[in-house]
């Protein structure tokens, strides 16, 4: 177990973790966390059918797990499997009725399957009125709801909650500077003075992270994110490609896909319509990759809007009924 939990977390060797797994199942017959271990490395893996089967064999050896739960919820929403997903969030709420997080994410099946933001506004609101730490805690939440709805007031509060440090991605680990944030909202909302001055300070710090960390694909992808926001149309490609060369779909089939949306969203921002189409089409086919209410509604897909690529790739991710 120790050598499966090493050689995952440490060095990605997803075959020999695989390996060591299958050595401590035959000792460890009921542990549940050899198929919790399992199920992470398929997802990683791209054995999405086989992680579900995994995680669901951990919960019944430990079903009042509140975190496999969580994990399994959130794998059933990546396979854009909203109602199972929505099951497993409210049997994990039955365990933790006042837990944020997975209200949050319960909240927001919703919007992503279609595009619908009442339910994600409504509890978000209710989180944070309760207290500032709570509000803080959902801020991540809070913004890109705020995106979504085009609503300055709410992404406002939402920037007033993000320390200054920024903010963490709850499952890769890697920090989103808090002038990311400030500048997306003043572009999309026309301050575009300000959204540069912003955009600018955010360059400087992963322009660092990348310097200290040149195999980190998450600050790769930020800094052309940025760049292409700032109208650097070159460095912003090779940033972005950079990124999904470090990590690809075919090395890490959880996070590979993120790295690919960002790249048709440089694109995007860059006015290369196509180009975007194309990298939207590989997130649109692929688990956890691009989702219809993210392409419904985000302001920053706005410049494909009327595009007939782009409108056969959100029709394609549209609900069936």
């Amino acid at each position: 177990m120790a050598r499966a939990d090493y050689a995952y977390k440490a060095s990605r060797d997803y075959d020999t973790a695989r390996t060591e797994l299958e050595l401590a199942r035959k000792s460890l017959p009921n542990d549940p966390l050899v198929y919790i271990y399992t199920a992470a490395i398929d997802r990683r893996q791209g054995r999405w059918e086989e992680s579900i089967q995994n995680w669901e064999r951990g919960i019944e050896h430990d079903p009042r797990n509140y975190r496999y739960l969580v994990e399994a919820a959130f794998t059933y929403a990546g396979m854009r499997q909203f109602a199972q997903s929505a099951r497993i969030y409210e049997r994990a709420l039955s365990i933790s009725p006042a837990d944020r997080f997975a209200r949050s994410q319960l909240a927001q099946l919703p919007f992503l399957e279609r595009a619908d933001l009442a339910p994600w506004e409504a509890e978000l609101s209710r989180v944070a009125t309760a207290s500032p730490e709570a509000e803080a805690e959902i801020a991540n939440a809070l913004f890109f709801c705020g995106l979504a709805k085009r609503d300055s007031a709410l992404t406002s509060r939402a920037l007033r909650a993000i320390s200054p440090e920024g903010l963490r991605d709850t499952y890769n680990n890697s920090l989103w500077s808090r002038e990311w944030f400030v500048g997306l909202a003043a572009r999309t909302f026309g301050e575009q003075d300000d959204a540069r001055t912003a955009f600018s300070k955010a360059r400087l710090i992963e322009e660092k992270t990348v310097a200290e960390q040149p195999g980190y694909a998450p600050a790769w992808s930020r800094l052309g994110l940025i760049d292409a926001a700032l109208g650097r149309r070159e460095e912003a490609i090779r940033e972005g490609s950079r990124a999904c060369e470090l990590l690809p779909i075919q090395k890490d089939a959880l996070d590979g896909p993120s790295y690919v949306t960002n790249l048709a969203m440089i694109y995007a921002l860059l006015g290369e319509k196509d180009l975007a189409c194309d990298n939207l089409e590989i997130s649109a086919r692929m688990q956890v990759g691009i989702t219809y209410g993210e392409l419904k509604l985000y302001p920053q897909w706005d410049g494909l809007r009327g595009h007939p690529r782009f409108e056969k790739i959100v029709a394609g991710l549209a609900p069936k009924s």
